[in-house]
């Protein structure tokens, strides 16, 4: 994955947690790279998608449409769910 977009936000930024000396650290990544056949896992506390900018408020229930721009395979449109924590 290269970019991602949310049309209900200015951007979205791929980030990965780690663990380094005691404390979790996020870092913005540029891209996951994901092999032929492969597949990308995001969970709480590893990799996941910080959007930023939203320009109207979320509720439980909703459908968010993101989309992934991969380098060499196009692009993938995903419908999200919005859940309660």
């Amino acid at each position: 994955v290269q970019t991602c977009a949310l049309p209900i936000s200015a951007a979205v930024e791929m980030h990965e947690m780690s663990h380094e000396d005691g404390m979790m650290k996020m870092r913005k990544v540029e891209q996951w790279p994901i092999p032929a056949h492969g597949s990308l896992s995001l969970a709480p506390g590893g990799g996941h998608l910080m959007i930023l900018g939203l320009r109207r408020e979320l509720k439980e229930g909703d459908t968010l449409q993101l989309t992934l721009h991969f380098k060499g395979a196009g692009d993938r449109t995903l419908a999200m769910p919005v859940k309660k924590q």
